[in-house]
């Protein structure tokens, strides 16, 4: 006989945020313990002096476009603040302190490339959701989406330098 066990909020929660824990590590370059500071219980939590593996960030920007990579990215102190008590109600917030990136145009990128570039227009995209070309996403709303919702970012200061024709710069 199967059992079906519906859990509970707080167990989601749990379960995310382990998730979370051991994901986001791979995120990081050469991390170490005493880069963190962490209250789990007042959720309150900082990390200090990382940088972010661009090589597993590339193949999500990848998703989204072809046409730029990170070759770094440097984050002085990442803060967050999750109010536990009033999770659905209260702002998570993210605090950044000083973000370097360094993006390049990979050398695989061709000037035969930016002509499939098509920019679209606020009239032309709502024509194209009308006619059922591009989709929009219908899942119920739920609490994750009500987190992310809530999400409050302060960045303080953010350089993004830019080099073409990949790593080799002329």
């Amino acid at each position: 006989a199967t059992r079906s066990h519906h859990l509970s909020s707080h167990e989601s929660l749990f379960l995310a945020s382990s998730r979370i824990r051991c994901n986001s590590f791979q995120f990081i370059v050469g991390f170490q313990k005493s880069q963190v500071t962490a209250n789990l219980l007042n959720g309150k939590g900082s990390i200090q002096n990382v940088d972010l593996n661009c090589s597993l960030l590339n193949n999500e920007l990848l998703k989204a476009t072809e046409f730029i990579q990170l070759e770094k990215c440097h984050v002085s102190k990442l803060s967050i603040h999750i109010p536990w008590a009033n999770l659905r109600k209260s702002a998570i917030r993210v605090n950044l302190e000083h973000v370097d990136i360094v993006l390049t145009e990979p050398l695989h990128y061709t000037s035969e490339q930016r002509q499939h570039v098509q920019q679209v227009t606020e009239s032309q995209l709502r024509d194209m959701i009308q006619d059922g070309s591009l989709t929009l996403r219908t899942n119920s709303y739920n609490l994750l989406d009500k987190l992310l919702d809530n999400l409050e970012f302060d960045i303080k200061t953010i350089t993004v330098s830019f080099q073409t024709i990949g790593k080799f710069k002329t």
